[in-house]
């Protein structure tokens, strides 16, 4: 009898086990490296207010970053390349991303 509650328990452990990694992997985000240009833009979210430019390869379209980047605070007059990790936000606020990106390292920093 206890060799037959052994095999489910072990079993379970095991299955537990190799889901965890991925539940991680998924609550963390995923990496992604971003270019941003040496200026401010001006542009309209809610309001007027000023915007990165940002690209996600060297030869890519420039496009506006409305929000932030946590941790990452921007000198006008450097390009920069960022690694950056982006976590989904469970139920943002109206007119906000439903994306956070937090600074992970500055790869480069150039005038």
């Amino acid at each position: 009898m206890k060799k037959t509650l052994i095999i489910p328990a072990v079993m379970a452990a095991l299955f537990g086990a190799t889901l965890l990694p991925a539940h991680q992997a998924n609550a963390a985000g995923k990496t992604e490296t971003l270019y941003i240009n040496n200026k401010l833009v001006d542009c309209v979210g809610v309001g007027p207010q000023k915007c990165m430019q940002v690209r996600k390869s060297l030869k890519g379209e420039w496009t506006l970053f409305y929000g932030g980047i946590e941790g990452f605070r921007f000198e006008p007059g450097y390009r920069y390349k960022l690694k950056v990790n982006v976590t989904k936000i469970k139920n943002p606020p109206m007119d906000s991303s439903n994306l956070k990106y937090s600074l992970v390292k500055v790869l480069s920093k150039k005038k």
